[in-house]
């Protein structure tokens, strides 16, 4: 509910909007093929929004039983597991050269850098697959890496499969006191090794459900408008599509993933 002065305001410009509507009907404002092609599209805008709010209400109709099913459907989802982790960066910090270098040195100087970052990633997972401890392989990382900063900590708190990147998921997959493959993606190495796992009971996810399964309804109720019907357009007044072809419609958002934590 607004307070008082909200209301007030509210109340003083719907009064000057009523004194100005009548003056223009009396000047015959409302008349015309101007004011009806107005109406029109104040009419399209109006039914849009009203879909649109009867598209998230009737989304939002989910069932005890539609949260269980996809619930019961989607358990590796909602496990959780105790992680380790070394992040062993992509390349070397090779101190400046005192003379200049030519481009092809140059590229053969970081090449020789990245090839020596994956043998020592390689090196460290050997060591830690033999019993080593997290922490002080990671440090090391950094020393070799000639990474000044304070390497990050290596132990995670509990992750579940949509905090992790896609091409690191497989460490789900692992039981406890395993240690993963070298991992690699474009910020560098990375090396898990798995603690104990559980899932979260369906009580503490019931709301976490309830907001994927809406906005898959929104998602699936838009997609079947957008495909109800085609847009053509007149290239005489719109003129020809452009090198990448006619605008597509805006998609329909995606259902929103927690984003993963980056080595600190």
């Amino acid at each position: 509910m607004m307070p008082p002065r909200a209301r007030r305001q509210f109340a003083t410009r719907y009064a000057d909007a009523l004194v100005r509507a009548q003056k223009a009907h009396e000047s015959g404002l409302d008349q015309g093929q101007q004011f009806e092609l107005h109406m029109k599209l104040m009419r399209i805008q109006v039914l849009a929004q009203a879909l649109n709010q009867s598209i998230q209400e009737k989304a939002s109709q989910i069932s005890d039983k539609d949260v269980e099913d996809y619930y019961n459907q989607n358990l590796a989802d909602f496990k959780e597991i105790d992680l380790q982790r070394i992040f062993v960066p992509f390349t070397q910090q090779l101190p400046p050269s005192k003379v200049k270098l030519s481009e092809a040195v140059e590229q053969k100087r970081s090449k020789a850098a990245e090839a020596a970052m994956k043998s020592e990633a390689n090196k460290l997972h050997a060591r830690a697959v033999a019993g080593a401890s997290f922490a002080v392989l990671q440090k090391e990382a950094y020393i070799f890496a000639g990474n000044k900063t304070k390497p990050p900590t290596t132990t995670m708190e509990k992750t579940r499969r949509s905090g992790l990147p896609p091409s690191q998921v497989s460490v789900m997959e692992l039981k406890k006191g395993e240690v993963s493959m070298v991992l690699a993606d474009p910020s560098g190495y990375f090396i898990y090794k798995a603690g104990a796992t559980d899932t979260l009971p369906l009580d503490e996810v019931k709301e976490e459900i309830r907001g994927t399964l809406r906005t898959k309804n929104i998602q699936d109720a838009m997609q079947a408008i957008q495909q109800s019907a085609t847009s053509t357009f007149n290239d005489a007044y719109f003129g020809p599509e452009g090198p990448g072809g006619m605008m597509p419609r805006p998609p329909v958002p995606p259902v929103s993933k927690p984003v993963p934590p980056g080595p600190k």
